[in-house]
């Protein structure tokens, strides 16, 4: 009895250890679909592979706070491409970082200069993104653009109203089929 609760005991134990080794993974990923293959320790390792490494996470993480990938409940928004490619272009620098801090370290500092250039390019790309996306998609508004807002909905109400009204109009036109009935020489 007492192996039987043992090996339950050691099973839970292994179970738990992979739960939380497969949320660190997730929590270093760049990319949900597109793994890195980027080693645990990167978390909080101070070399330079894994602090690009979180700088691209971080990036993707800041626009996928604006631009949240697309879900049954909320649906495509205009911007998700952009996101999605923003999403992409981190994960292969991911990899690439993965593969450069396999190098020896002469090539390695050589192959991660050029890489490091990128990610720079990258967060401006993103911090671009994020920018476009609060000005054209503001979460919050001022007064100006509250009234330019609040008038076009005002006037697309107005609109809808008045082509309802319309189609109650053209429907009390329309003749009633008990009337076509009565009519002569209808049978």
């Amino acid at each position: 009895m007492s192996l039987l609760v043992d090996g339950a005991a050691w099973t839970a134990l292994a179970a738990v250890i992979a739960m939380i080794v497969l949320a660190l993974r997730r929590r270093l990923a760049v990319s949900r679909n597109q793994p890195s293959g980027a080693p645990l320790r990167w978390l909080a390792s101070p070399g330079r592979a894994p602090m690009l490494h979180r700088r691209l996470r971080a990036s993707v993480a800041s626009v996928r706070s604006i631009v949240p990938p697309p879900s049954r409940r909320r649906g495509t928004s205009p911007w998700e491409a952009d996101a999605a490619e923003v999403e992409r272009l981190a994960a292969h620098l991911a990899r690439e970082l993965v593969r450069a801090a396999r190098l020896p370290l002469v090539a390695r500092h050589r192959a991660l200069n050029p890489i490091a250039t990128r990610v720079r390019e990258h967060e401006a790309q993103a911090r671009e993104l994020i920018q476009l996306v609060a000005r054209y998609d503001p979460v919050e508004l001022d007064s100006d653009q509250w009234r330019e807002r609040t008038d076009s909905l005002h006037t697309r109400l107005a609109n809808l109203r008045a082509a309802g009204d319309e189609l109650d109009r053209a429907e009390g036109l329309t003749v009633e089929p008990t009337a076509i009935e009565r009519s002569p020489g209808v049978s």
